[in-house]
């Protein structure tokens, strides 16, 4: 019978173990990585702030609210604030070199973020002030000048680089010319004059140096800093600033306005300066200084006619011109109204001068000049309607006339054209003068013959008159006209006097020293007669009379 020996272990697998809670990971974001510091000292940004973070498990990160958020500050000096509760933005203090987050969470520190304060270290001394870059000069080459290169020069004033030209033939066109720049500074002869051709062992060489020349070429794109065109043709051409911008240009373009020069815009429609294919110009400022010659067109609320300036065609705007000093309170204007609304009225014409501080030591302010003369009837102003002024008026100007001839009636003498106011001297006895006719003073006042008017006329009989004389107006007195006798101031013509009690005389007597006035009258649709046959239609009505 077998026997065994030994012992036999069996072993069973453990079972699985609960599952283990997701990990949790915190981490903190301050809202910049850095506060930088200026030279003059502030701080941007200027305050900081800090959000908590949150993942567990592969969820998606949030923000949370969970543990305590804490800050310190570290100073310049090398001090530190206390931990401080964080609850908003914290503002930047003077002498900041460090903010420092930390984040508990039951008690323990989970996650830090450090914000450093950087700032620039003092700037350097300046370096020494560069030279000035050489100026291109361009040339037709010529003996007998000075020809420089002066880019080996360290001066700090003007270096040149020459550059001439020979033309290949007798055109003008740049393209056929060929160009040199000078190699060195020297004095041009015909030994060191630039050639057409050369085989590389020429002196002039030495002195010059041929630019390369290029056959005509087409291209979508040309760069080049500098060009000499003697003839080009494009359908636009676009200027640019320093940055790229479009400021101005030239085109040939039928679209739009059809503008053919512009500045001022990138856009050739609605620039401030354009011309357009008709040659209208557009322009909101100019400075000219020269002569401008118009025809027609607008000036403000104003149009060119032929040699007017009106506010036509429809006359129906208040364009005005008006010249004013507000210093020395003068003002002058013309327009279709010269007031503000403020007064309640409207003028057409308005003229002040009111300088109270005789700025100028006349002494007198004319507010308007008038002047007449020279012809038959003069007129310094014409008008209709009533004339109220705050002063006088006053005409100072008088006539003269001398009676000569005895047993004589001076007829037409006394023109109410000249004036109203009359002296008159007797020399000859027995002589008398007429008063104006009805067409002279028609005349006179620039009216019609269906016209009523009253007016005024003054004669003084001069002191020491010789003799007296008569005044006349209507009368049947009798005169010897080419030797037989008339009655020529018995019409209409002539003016019916009446005297102050209403009665008709037939003249008026005067002496030395008296005066009388007449108030002249003509109404057209005045009937009635004195003495039956003197009409009073025209009539002269003495208003007063002094011996």
């Amino acid at each position: 019978m077998l026997h065994a020996q030994g012992s036999i272990t069996i072993r069973r697998r453990p079972k699985d173990g609960n599952p283990g809670a997701d990990a949790v990971r915190y981490w903190l974001v301050p809202s910049v990585s850095q506060v930088k510091k200026t030279d003059d000292g502030k701080y941007h940004p200027t305050s900081v702030t800090c959000e908590k973070r949150k993942q567990t498990g592969n969820s998606s990160p949030i923000v949370t609210s969970e543990g305590t958020l804490k800050y310190q500050i570290g100073y310049t000096d090398n001090s530190t604030s206390n931990l401080t509760n964080y609850s908003s933005a914290i503002t930047i203090p003077a002498n900041c070199q460090w903010i420092k987050f930390v984040l508990y969470v039951n008690n323990i520190d989970v996650a830090t973020e450090t914000v450093p304060v950087v700032f620039d270290g003092k700037e350097g001394n300046p370096g020494p002030q560069g030279l000035q870059g050489c100026i291109f000069r361009r040339s037709k080459f010529a003996t007998g000048f000075e020809y420089h290169n002066d880019s080996a020069l360290t001066d700090t004033g003007l270096r040149y680089i020459d550059l001439v030209y020979l033309m290949t033939d007798n055109t003008i066109y740049a393209s056929h010319a060929k160009w040199f720049r000078c190699k060195k500074t020297h004095s041009s002869t015909e030994s060191n004059a630039p050639q057409l051709t050369n085989n590389g062992t020429e002196s002039w060489l030495e002195f010059w140096e041929p630019l390369n020349t290029m056959v005509p070429i087409y291209t979508p794109l040309l760069l080049a800093d500098d060009a000499i065109i003697t003839l080009m043709q494009s359908n636009q051409i676009l200027i640019e600033n320093d940055e790229g911008v479009i400021t101005a240009g030239m085109s040939g373009s039928l679209a739009g306005k059809k503008i053919r020069i512009w500045a001022g815009s990138t856009t050739p429609d609605n620039a401030p300066f354009r011309v357009d294919v008709d040659g209208n110009l557009v322009a909101t400022k100019a400075d000219i200084s020269g002569t401008i010659n118009a025809t027609s067109g607008k000036i403000a609320g104003f149009n060119i006619s032929g040699s007017a300036l009106t506010n036509g065609p429809d006359f129906s705007n208040d364009a005005c011109i008006i010249f004013r000093n507000d210093t020395h309170k003068t003002f002058a204007g013309i327009g279709g109204n010269v007031l503000p609304a403020t007064t309640g009225n409207r003028a057409v014409a308005r003229f002040e001068n009111e300088d109270s501080n005789n700025f100028w030591g006349l002494g007198r302010n004319i507010a308007m000049l008038l002047s007449a003369k020279n012809a038959d009837i003069n007129h310094a102003f014409l008008g209709t309607g009533n004339g109220n002024l705050d002063g006088w008026i006053g005409g100072y100007h008088y006539s003269k006339y001398t009676l000569n001839a005895a047993n004589t009636i001076y007829n037409g003498y006394l023109k109410i054209a000249q004036n109203n106011k009359w002296v008159v001297y007797a020399i000859g006895k027995s002589s008398g003068i007429t008063l104006p006719t009805l067409s002279e003073v028609r005349s006179a006042l620039g009216i019609g013959s269906s016209t009523a008017f009253c007016v005024e006329f003054t004669i003084v009989a001069d002191v020491l008159t010789q003799n007296n004389f008569h005044v006349y107006g209507r009368t049947q007195k009798k005169v010897t006209v080419n030797g037989s006798e008339q009655t020529p101031y018995y019409n209409g013509e002539y003016p019916t006097v009446v005297n102050q009690n209403g009665q008709r005389v037939d003249s008026w007597e005067m002496g030395g020293g008296d005066s009388i006035t007449y108030l002249l009258i003509y109404d057209p649709n005045k009937s009635g007669s004195l003495d039956s046959t003197y009409s009073l239609m025209y009539s002269a009505r003495i208003i007063n009379y002094q011996q």
